[in-house]
């Protein structure tokens, strides 16, 4: 585990997989809302420079479109994909999947905060998130439905 954690760094992903099971750990935390709520901090922390303008001029397609690249900015391995698969009543639906990156099991709590926060930043309202695969359910990737309000 990391003694003295430097904040902008780049760290493996098995130490973050360690600090998600120390933060669920703990009886105080909140285990798994503090984990979604760091994943909605995180996506807001991010948005920073051309990105935080790029977001926030784009439509959710096209952030959802760049979702490959957008990945890569921030990670070493592993890739994102992500699609519009249509609408249903008032909502938009699409899915958003992770492959080649383990962070570990409760990683995926943290990334639904992430996904919604992000979106949102994009102006869209009322962000859901379902999972649908989990590399640590015996799945090749980590996906969900996502869902969403303009």
């Amino acid at each position: 585990m990391l003694e003295k954690p430097v904040p902008q760094n780049w760290y493996p992903a098995e130490y973050m997989a360690e600090i998600y099971e120390a933060i669920e750990a703990e009886p105080e935390s909140g285990g798994q809302k503090l984990l979604h709520d760091l994943g909605a901090f995180m996506a807001k922390r991010s948005m920073s420079g051309f990105l935080k303008y790029m977001v926030r001029l784009a439509s959710v397609k096209q952030v959802i479109n760049r979702l490959e690249r957008i990945w890569l900015r921030y990670h070493d391995r592993g890739n994102a994909k992500g699609s519009i698969t249509g609408k249903k009543g008032e909502r938009y639906l699409g899915i958003l999947s992770i492959e080649g990156y383990d962070a570990g099991p409760l990683w995926c709590k943290l990334m639904e905060g992430f996904i919604k926060a992000f979106l949102t930043q994009t102006g869209v309202r009322r962000v859901k998130t379902v999972e649908k695969t989990c590399l640590h359910k015996g799945d090749e990737s980590c996906s969900w439905e996502i869902s969403w309000k303009e």
